[in-house]
């Protein structure tokens, strides 16, 4: 199945980096350490940029950007 990452969410809709931290109550730093590794996300944050993404929790990749981009790689092949 492909996924997406954070960033890719948050960049599709169209927020910026300020917006989303000051939406979840985070830093700006804090979103970008779950931009680059989403399994460090605590779950209220993750619920609160589902409902501001509009995104299915199942399309989005838990784990490193990179792993994020090997997974889809190796799942492309597949198909």
């Amino acid at each position: 199945m492909f996924q997406i990452t954070l960033r890719t969410a948050r960049e599709s809709c169209g927020y910026s980096e300020s917006e989303v931290a000051a939406h979840c109550g985070i830093t700006i730093k804090a979103l970008k350490k779950y931009e680059r590794n989403s399994a460090l996300i605590p779950v209220e944050v993750i619920n609160k940029l589902n409902l501001l993404y509009s995104v299915p929790l199942v399309l989005i990749f838990i784990g490193t950007e990179a792993k994020c981009v090997m997974s889809n790689r190796k799942n492309a092949k597949k198909k």
